[in-house]
Formats: C-alpha cells, sequence, structure tokens
C-alpha cells in the first residue's frame, strides 16, 4: 500500500470482474516471493518502482474463489509519479483514506485499518 506525502493512498480501478478499486498488485509467480511480486505488479500496473516495508498483513478472503492478498507499506522510489500502464486497471489516483472511492475490494478497507493503525504482520480472515 503506497502513500504519498499527504497521507493519501494509491488505488487502482479494475477493469474486469466486479470492477472495484483496489491496491496495486496482483498474483504471485511460481518461484516468486510475495514482496518481489508486489514490486513487480506495482512496476506492471502504475510504472513505478517501489520501496517495500514491512507487511501489513495477510488477509485471507473466504468466498467461492478464495485467495490471500499480501499488503506490504511501501513508498514510490525517487518520487516517481504513477501513471496507469495496465489494460486490466481503467482509472487510478490518490484518495483520502477516511473517502474512499467505492465499491473496494474487501481486503482495502481492513489492510488500510491496520496500516493505519501501525500494525504490521497481521494475519486475518476476511468474509465479505
Amino acid at each position: 500500500m503506497l502513500f504519498d506525502a499527504r497521507g493519501r493512498v494509491l488505488l487502482v480501478h479494475q477493469d474486469y470482474g466486479h470492477h472495484r478499486w483496489t491496491f496495486p498488485g496482483g498474483i504471485v509467480e511460481a518461484g516468486e516471493a510475495p514482496a518481489e511480486a508486489a514490486a513487480r505488479e506495482v512496476r506492471e500496473e502504475v510504472g513505478v518502482e517501489v520501496e517495500l516495508g514491512p507487511l501489513v498483513g495477510a488477509y485471507y478472503i473466504r468466498r467461492p474463489n478464495p485467495g490471500i492478498r499480501f499488503v506490504f507499506h511501501g513508498r514510490v522510489a525517487d518520487d516517481a509519479v504513477p501513471v496507469r500502464s495496465d489494460d486490466e486497471l481503467d482509472d487510478m489516483g490518490w484518495f483520502d483514506p477516511d473517502a474512499l472511492p467505492e465499491p473496494t475490494t474487501p481486503a482495502v478497507p481492513v489492510a488500510l485499518a491496520d496500516a493505519r493503525a501501525g500494525r504490521s504482520g497481521v494475519a486475518r480472515t476476511i468474509t465479505p
């Protein structure tokens, strides 16, 4: 999860599925660590290198097609400006954490609350 100097969080809008707002990210590929996948996916989706900090948490999304979302603290390296660069996204923006766009993926409000509370390394189950 990336924050700017004003405390806003970067979200991208998916152009598929439920068309929800989420953190930049995606699938961990074979042989790839979650942090490596996070950095690669940010680079692919918004065209910037990131410096990842600690893991905020691992979020198990309980649904018919379950999955685990790894969310890391991070910052944009070298003050680069994110620009949507992935065909799976149709919008992106910096948002005040108290005024998020709707709808978001299930992990966004939970992980954001954990990050804002200063938590790291949490493991949670989310039932949408």
